[in-house]
C-alpha cells in the first residue's frame, strides 16, 4: 500500500497495475549437526536426538499448508548429535508465508518423547523474495545460506506430540508403568540423599577424600543447530533433482556408539552408557572398597600374627 500527496489542482498520476509472475520454488534445508547440548533427558547424560521441522507455507491467494518433517535418530548422544539429513519441499514465490519451526526431541521407546529444547521458528520469507527479485532480472536464483540456530530455553517437563512420534503403549500399561517410575524416583532420591550424607561424614573425617566427586553440575548452555538452505528455481531443481523429500544427504559422523562396541571396547561402551558423572563415581567407589578390602585383609593378617606369637 502506498499514498501519494498531491496538490488539489495537480492532476493525479495514473497508475498501472500489473500482476506479478507466479516462480515456483524448491527449497533445500540440510541439517547438519547440533553441538552443544546440556541438557539431558535419559540416564547417563545422553539423549537419543532427532529434529522435527514444521513448515507454514501461504501462497497469494491460499490457505496455510503444514508439512512435517523429521529427522532420524542419533542414539547414546551427549554434547554433539549429527545428522546430515536433507529435506526438500517447494513454494511458490512471492509467498505470504513461509516459516520453519525446529524441535529437539528426545526419542523414547516406552514413554513420550520429550522435548530438550523451546522450539525455534526460522522465517524464510526475505530468502525467497531476493529468489524471486534474481529470477525476475534473469540471474541464476540457485543460492546457498550457511545458518545456526540458537537453542537457548530448556523446556523442562514437556513432552512431545505427533503423528511421527514412536506409537506409544496402551494406556493401563502406561499408568502401571507411570506408578513404577515414580517409585523408582523415590528410591534413588533417597539412595542419593544417604550417598550425600555418607560422603559429608567421610569428607569431615578426611580433607582429601577419594569417595568425594568433583561437581559435574552445569548450567544448561545453548545448543547451536547447524542448517544449510538452497533455494532453486524449477528448472535448476531438474538439472540437479533429489529422489527422496528427507533422507541422508552424506553418513552422519561421531555415530561410532552401539551394542558392537561393547565388545571390541567394553571401556569406552560403559563410560558412554553411564555417563561421565556415574562413571566417575563408581570408579571412586570401586576404589574406596579396594582400599576397605585390603585394609581389612592387613589388620586381619596383623591379628592373625599376634596371636600366633
Amino acid at each position: 500500500m502506498w499514498v501519494d500527496m498531491v496538490d488539489e489542482n495537480q492532476q493525479v498520476p495514473e497508475v498501472e497495475f500489473r500482476s506479478v509472475d507466479q516462480v515456483e520454488l524448491e527449497i533445500r534445508i540440510r541439517v547438519k549437526e547440533v553441538d552443544g547440548i546440556t541438557v539431558f533427558k535419559d540416564f547417563g547424560e545422553r539423549n537419543d536426538v532427532y529434529i522435527k521441522a514444521e513448515v507454514q507455507i501461504q501462497s497469494p491467494g491460499q490457505t496455510i499448508q503444514t508439512k512435517t518433517f523429521k529427522t532420524d535418530t542419533h542414539s547414546y548422544a551427549r554434547y554433539k548429535a549429527s545428522f546430515n539429513w536433507q529435506w526438500v519441499f517447494r513454494v511458490s514465490a512471492p509467498a505470504h508465508l513461509c516459516l520453519v519451526e525446529f524441535f529437539i526431541i528426545d526419542e523414547d521407546s516406552f514413554t513420550k518423547n520429550q522435548l530438550i529444547y523451546e522450539s525455534k521458528v526460522v522465517a524464510l520469507e526475505e530468502f525467497i523474495v531476493q529468489a524471486h527479485r534474481r529470477h525476475s532480472k534473469g540471474q541464476v536464483v540457485q543460492k546457498t545460506l550457511q545458518h545456526q540456530v540458537l537453542f537457548e530455553t530448556p523446556a523442562e517437563g514437556r513432552e512431545e506430540d505427533d503423528a511421527l512420534a514412536v506409537p506409544h503403549m496402551d494406556p493401563q500399561l502406561q499408568k502401571s508403568w507411570d506408578r513404577i517410575r515414580r517409585k523408582f524416583r523415590r528410591w534413588t532420591a533417597c539412595l542419593r540423599r544417604c550417598c550425600k550424607k555418607c560422603c559429608s561424614i567421610c569428607c569431615s573425617c578426611l580433607y582429601h577424600c577419594c569417595c568425594c566427586p568433583p561437581s559435574f553440575e552445569q548450567e544448561s548452555k545453548p545448543a547451536v543447530m547447524k542448517l544449510e538452505v538452497t533455494v532453486l528455481s524449477e528448472a535448476e531443481a531438474a538439472l540437479d533433482p533429489v529422489l527422496r523429500e528427507s533422507g541422508h544427504f552424506a553418513e552422519p559422523k561421531d555415530r561410532g556408539f552401539n551394542l558392537t562396541s561393547a565388545l571390541t571396547e567394553p571401556r569406552k561402551f560403559f563410560y558412554n552408557y553411564i555417563g561421565p558423572k556415574n562413571y566417575f563415581q563408581a570408579k571412586r567407589a570401586v576404589g574406596c572398597v579396594t582400599c576397605l578390602v585390603c585394609s581389612l585383609l592387613i589388620l586381619a593378617v596383623i591379628y592373625l600374627a599376634l596371636q600366633i606369637f
